[in-house]
């Protein structure tokens, strides 16, 4: 009876608080990214206008990324044209754009986790687990991960889905499932992961369970979204171009590398003290835990969403926050559940203080995200004085080699960012010079200018210029040089 009053008690205290409202703050600690400029990363070949409309620019920039690296994303695309048309180059509206996404899926999180019959207090602890862990908050910082442009879609797709299994015509839902999942495929073809939970989700009647009887055409509907998939992986088997990403056999080591960020995606860096008490709760329970269809249903979901998350990305060596996505709303769900049941039947005071440490570690995941967001914002602001030390000599327009390394280490440049320094560059349209990306430092006869981070340069050259910029919250300082050919001093 205590524990039953006690997460009555904890529901009407989140109840009063609008879901837009709980989303918003939720949002809040990705605030600081509306201080950060373009990046070195992705920004420079997302956030400049380009010759031709709106609608070629789109085709030309999908049909050129499907040759060269292989993804086929129209729709990401349409978001990032449609940006660069209307945003100009103000970063401050760009990073706002990105905050609206971050806020619309926190939105969204809790629609469908309250859909799923978590109260509203667990589907707000699972929003946060799924937007804080900073394995996952991975993708708001930066304006280049298409995550946030297919997470909202996908979503949608599921809370259309459970819509629809209620409705009295359902086949509205159904339209808009379809239609929903389409965009996320759009967005991103790996989201193609939800469409098993989705379907599950459609089947699952709320009163007599998992059936497939009479709903045969709303799934074969819903399920040739897939075919999207499909026509995508023939194509991309059949290219003869050369692709960046290429698919293969995974190997144990891929395996145990997907467990554990599988552990990562769901913080337990940050939250396993927290959960560990809520265990030792559960293990002196007050009352039998007996699941109820909704619960089942959770369960099945959650499941799926874990098995296809991971299974679809597999066969691409490489495991990063952002591929977790889809198998991170798996491991929501089920740790909102075990919070829920926790505090209903486990032992009352130990399962509260197993709250409070949850909550700990997100307050110290928020903190870690807040100092990634720092570094990110020195780094730009440190390459951002280079551009304008280069735009400012105008005395020559000779080729500059950018000396960076493929795998930086924090205080290294990397090649990669020379390549953005270049767009950059043409972007603003300031300064039309080319930037050679070079691992190591050329001969003084065939280059005049040379940026770097090593402080010590080889004979022949001198340095120009020097930048720094400090890094808050933790200390530590960015530098970087702008060398001049010449004798060394």
């Amino acid at each position: 009876m205590e524990s039953t009053g006690t997460i009555a008690k904890t529901s009407t205290a989140a109840s009063w608080l609008p879901v837009w409202l709980l989303a918003f703050l939720i949002a809040c600690p990705f605030l600081p990214t509306l201080a950060i400029p373009f990046d070195f990363i992705d920004d420079g070949c997302l956030v400049y206008r380009g010759p031709g409309s709106l609608f070629e620019r789109i085709a030309d920039r999908t049909v050129g990324e499907f040759h060269s690296r292989g993804p086929f994303r129209p729709i990401t695309w349409f978001h990032w044209e449609l940006q660069a048309e209307l945003l100009q180059e103000s970063p401050i509206f760009h990073r706002v754009a990105r905050w609206a996404f971050c806020w619309l899926t926190a939105w969204l999180s809790l629609h469908f986790f309250m859909a799923m019959n978590l109260p509203r207090w667990c589907a707000v602890i699972a929003t946060a687990i799924g937007l804080l862990i900073p394995f996952r908050g991975e993708i708001w910082p930066t304006l280049g991960l298409t995550e946030a442009f297919a997470m909202p879609y996908a979503l949608a797709a599921l809370i259309a889905a459970i819509k629809a299994t209620s409705s009295e015509k359902p086949w509205r839902w159904d339209i808009a499932a379809w239609v929903l999942m389409a965009l996320a495929i759009g967005c991103k073809n790996t989201m193609v992961a939800v469409l098993p939970a989705q379907l599950l989700l459609r089947a699952w009647d709320p009163m007599r369970g998992f059936t497939i009887r009479n709903k045969m055409i709303p799934l074969i509907g819903l399920g040739s979204a897939g075919l999207l998939f499909v026509a995508h992986l023939i194509a991309y088997k059949l290219d003869p171009h050369p692709k960046e990403y290429v698919t293969s056999t995974p190997g144990l080591g891929h395996l145990l590398a997907w467990g554990r960020a599988l552990t990562r995606s769901i913080g337990l860096e940050f939250i396993a003290p927290g959960l560990a008490l809520l265990g030792i709760a559960a293990w002196y329970r007050t009352s039998t835990f007996q699941p109820l269809p909704s619960q089942t249903r959770l369960i099945a979901v959650a499941l799926v969403l874990v098995f296809f998350g991971v299974a679809i990305h597999l066969p691409v060596a490489g495991v990063s926050g952002r591929y977790s996505v889809v198998a991170g709303w798996g491991l929501d769900l089920l740790a909102g559940l075990f919070l829920a049941q926790v505090l209903a039947h486990g032992q009352i005071f130990l399962a509260r203080w197993g709250l409070v440490l949850v909550a700990c570690g997100l307050a110290v995941a928020m903190l870690a995200g807040y100092d990634r967001m720092a570094r990110q914002a020195a780094r730009s602001a440190l390459l951002w004085q280079v551009v304008e030390a280069v735009e400012a000599e105008t005395s020559t327009r000779e080729p500059i080699a950018w000396v960076g390394d493929l795998m930086p280490r924090r205080n290294q440049i990397g090649l990669g960012e020379g390549v953005h320094f270049g767009w950059h560059l043409k972007g603003r349209g300031r300064y039309p010079v080319t930037v050679v990306p070079v691992n190591t430092w050329p001969e003084s006869s065939a280059m005049s200018r040379v940026i770097s981070s090593s402080a010590e340069p080889p004979p022949g050259w001198k340095l120009k210029q020097a930048f720094e910029k400090p890094v808050a919250p933790l200390g530590g300082i960015d530098r970087c040089y702008l060398y001049h050919v010449g004798a060394t001093p």
